[in-house]
């Protein structure tokens, strides 16, 4: 089975595993061979990219997100490319760059400094800082609405929906309800890919995985609110 995801598109990744969804990203980035199947982006398979474009081309916001030692510059700009504007502006948009004005080396203090002072999900904002410097063809976010704040899952959403409006997005997760706003869904298992749709087709499906899961989720929902 196959699918093609289209330019701009969010489309969700819906593992049925408790496994780790890292294996998408490996693919992505061609740190894994495959076995079989290709992987294409643009129109041209993966592998015959150079790794440098492949990897300037695919942002990632990961689960858990993993602040270095160094300066807050080198955490957000690793390899030196960006201009301090730039990396205002970046910290700008996702709202933080008044706490990093306020540190007595501004781009240039130890990033410790910085993450003592921010919440889980402003952890998660600096990668975002990061991804809109790279202005990435993809953009692949993991479990990004793991949260149980509504507040801060709302806030994710129109964040990644203002700040990437010409970015294929993949949203990779283990919840059916945090694809429902995608315009495709993925259903895969052990990475074998198991159903492909838009979430209306796959839960008009009542022998879907998707179409069960769904039914799960909003029964336990509605038992909870009870």
């Amino acid at each position: 089975m196959s699918f093609t995801i289209h330019p701009n598109e969010k489309i969700g990744i819906l593992h049925l595993t408790g496994h780790h969804n890292q294996s998408l990203v490996d693919v992505l980035y061609c740190l894994v061979d495959l076995s079989q199947g290709s992987v294409y982006i643009g129109g041209t398979e993966v592998s015959r990219v150079p790794v440098e474009k492949l990897h300037a081309s695919i942002a990632l916001i990961p689960y858990n997100p993993v602040l270095f030692s160094g300066s807050v510059r080198q955490n957000m700009d690793p390899d030196g490319q960006y201009t301090d504007s730039e990396l205002q502006e970046g910290l700008e948009k996702v709202a933080l760059w008044d706490v990093v004005k306020k540190l007595p080396g501004k781009l240039d203090s130890k990033m410790e400094h910085l993450a003592n002072k921010l919440s889980e999900l402003e952890h998660h904002l600096i990668y975002v800082a990061r991804a809109i410097l790279k202005d990435p063809k993809v953009l692949v976010l993991e479990e990004p609405y793991s949260c149980n704040d509504t507040g801060t899952q709302n806030k994710i959403h129109a964040m990644v929906k203002r700040l990437f409006p010409t970015s294929t997005v993949l949203v990779v997760t283990h919840s059916v309800l945090t694809v429902l706003d995608c315009h495709g869904v993925a259903v895969m298992k052990d990475g074998e890919l198991l159903e492909y749709g838009t979430p209306q087709q796959l839960f008009k499906n009542s022998k879907s995985r998707f179409s069960k899961m769904l039914t799960a989720s909003t029964n336990n929902l509605f038992e909870t609110s009870l």
